[in-house]
């Protein structure tokens, strides 16, 4: 679809948004689709639009926090990191059989354990948090490949349950875990936008400018992440999971 130079202006400052939730407490497609939408797009283009663009939010955002790694980083082992990325294809590929809009009142009860989780894991300061146990890293690497798969055919609110996952399963402090959720998504994230460009489907034209805004919103994420510290974390995913949850309950009482 083809868009005027007002709209492409809108959409980079909607993209500067979507990058900036993306890497600190996540939720870009969350609030970038029916963002987009409001604009005129189509649903189905909104969603790839805002899928493929985040991709440059999590590319710069990654770089960021390359240059100054956080404090407290609990190492990964290598292998999480294909693990998540055939995660992502297989749920692409559950995408074909399932239809996504059946999905919400499920998504909104996860989110709602996710944020009762997150307020256990973060109520007590990190300095005298017990280090996780063996059966809670174990769960934890089984959380992180549920939630690529999920990601790969839904996603939305995945980034707060990556952070939660991270945070009460394997030790991470808020901003180590912003920190690696925003590698461990650009994986991810490549991997939805090698299907989508495999097959066509990109709107370019819509895609770009919201693109360029995602990768400016992801440098200022990461920057942001790096000098505000564990608190703003903590705000912005509390903030992020309460609209999220509120939105997924809207649709659902319209859908029923």
């Amino acid at each position: 679809m083809d868009i005027g130079f007002p709209h492409a202006a809108l959409m980079t400052t909607l993209g500067v948004l979507c990058g900036v939730v993306a890497v600190t407490a996540g939720g870009g497609v969350t609030i970038g689709v029916p963002l987009l939408m409001l604009l005129g797009v189509p649903a189905t283009v909104s969603v790839i639009a805002v899928k493929v663009a985040l991709w440059a939010s999590f590319l710069t955002g990654s770089i960021a926090h390359a240059k100054k790694q956080p404090a407290l980083a609990v190492a990964m082992p290598w292998w999480i990191w294909p693990m998540c990325l055939l995660g992502a294809v297989a749920g692409a590929q559950v995408l074909a059989a399932l239809n996504p809009e059946r999905m919400n009142g499920l998504v909104l009860t996860l989110l709602i354990v996710s944020i009762a989780g997150t307020f256990h894991a973060t109520r007590h300061k990190a300095g005298i948090s017990a280090a996780p146990t063996r059966a809670q890293r174990a769960t934890g690497f089984l959380a992180m490949l549920a939630l690529a798969i999920y990601s790969g055919f839904f996603g939305a609110g995945f980034g707060v349950f990556l952070i939660w996952a991270l945070v009460a399963l394997h030790g991470h402090s808020p901003s180590s875990a912003a920190a690696l959720g925003t590698r461990l998504s650009l994986v991810i994230s490549t991997a939805s936008v090698a299907v989508f460009m495999w097959n066509g489907v990109v709107p370019w034209s819509v895609t770009i400018p919201l693109g360029i805004g995602c990768a400016a919103g992801g440098l200022l994420g990461a920057r942001a992440t790096q000098v505000l510290g564990d608190r703003f974390i903590k705000t912005i995913t509390w903030v992020v999971s309460i609209l999220v949850a509120l939105k997924l309950l809207v649709s659902s009482l319209n859908d029923s």
